[in-house]
């Protein structure tokens, strides 16, 4: 699965860095899963995590972004709501 499209503004930056610094936590912190281990569970390739981890990604998708929350046990909107605050 494809990661998303670049970030070209500063607000979609900081909605990025957000959903990064939320899903890693989730990932990291809150469950000790690897990343590799997070792209097993949500079918997502270990690159396109990486990218979405280090806010590379200005907009991942709402269906990859879905696998993840599901792969985390997290709420969808919970996600989107930590990056838009």
């Amino acid at each position: 699965m494809r990661a998303g499209r670049k970030i070209t503004t500063p607000a979609a930056r900081r909605r990025a860095q957000k959903l990064a610094r939320e899903l890693r936590t989730r990932r990291s912190d809150v469950l000790g899963l690897t990343a590799e281990a997070l792209g097993q569970r949500a079918g997502v390739s270990i690159d396109a995590i990486r990218k979405i981890e280090r806010g590379v990604v200005a907009d991942p998708g709402f269906f990859m972004v879905g696998r993840l929350a599901n792969a985390l046990g997290a709420d969808l909107g919970d996600l989107y709501r930590a990056a838009s605050r």
